[in-house]
């Protein structure tokens, strides 16, 4: 859903990236940790202003969360991909539980039931908890 709507106001309204990318990752090991990666290309000299832009949009969503449009995009595609569970994905998890005695086989399968408890906003409250516009990295390649 970032990435839709980072593409959506950065490149399609403004013209100012071609390929805005987001993901969010949540591990356990050694602790629980939310990471958010963004990464979005642009004019040296304007890089500054796509940065507060990026801020600008990922506090609107903290405030209001997601469009209807952006949800049910974001939704249907997360659906779709839990569609397609190959054997390496499996195998994985199952090596996961030999790794990690406290962790359940049952929660990967569980992870599949909790999309039908996803909603816009719980989507904004995710936002707002762990992609806090006042608390990030910003590392920008110049050219020399």
């Amino acid at each position: 859903m970032l990435t839709t709507r980072l593409t959506n106001v950065i490149r399609e309204q403004l013209g100012e990236s071609y390929s805005p990318f987001a993901v969010a990752f949540i591990t356990n090991d050694p602790g629980a940790i939310v990471q958010t990666y963004m990464k979005i290309t642009g004019a040296p000299d304007r890089i500054v202003s796509v940065g507060d832009l990026v801020a600008g949009e990922l506090a609107d969503l903290a405030a209001n969360g997601p469009t209807d449009r952006e949800f049910d995009g974001a939704h249907a595609q997360v659906e779709e991909a839990y569609q397609f569970v190959d054997n390496n994905s499996f195998l994985e998890e199952m090596i996961n539980d030999a790794i990690w005695p406290d962790r359940e086989l049952q929660d990967y399968f569980d992870e599949f039931a909790a999309l039908g408890d996803v909603t816009k906003d719980t989507v904004r409250q995710y936002i707002a908890d762990h992609v806090p516009t006042d608390q990030y990295i910003q590392v920008a390649v110049l050219p020399r």
